[in-house]
């Protein structure tokens, strides 16, 4: 838990102390959307795809079905070119 300290708030006649609490929290991931370049949380994807061996993790199904359509153009695209 965090303290954010006192905060005036609208409607409200005096400040009000504010807090904040992370459930779960861990590290950034390191895990990037291979179509759109987002940072992706594996446990939270929307998808994942496994291609030439190695699975491949997206924000959202509109990147899965980018990937799936045309996976060497993301992986080029990224850096990674097909051996």
């Amino acid at each position: 838990m965090a303290e954010l300290g006192s905060h005036r708030l609208r409607n409200v006649g005096v400040p009000v102390e504010l807090f904040e609490i992370h459930f779960g929290v861990s590290e950034p991931s390191d895990v990037i959307d291979p179509v759109c370049r987002m940072r992706v949380e594996p446990e939270r994807a929307a998808g994942s795809l496994c291609y030439e061996g190695q699975r491949f993790w997206f924000c959202s199904m509109p990147c899965v079905a980018a990937f799936a359509a045309d996976p060497a153009r993301y992986l080029i695209s990224a850096g990674r070119k097909r051996v």
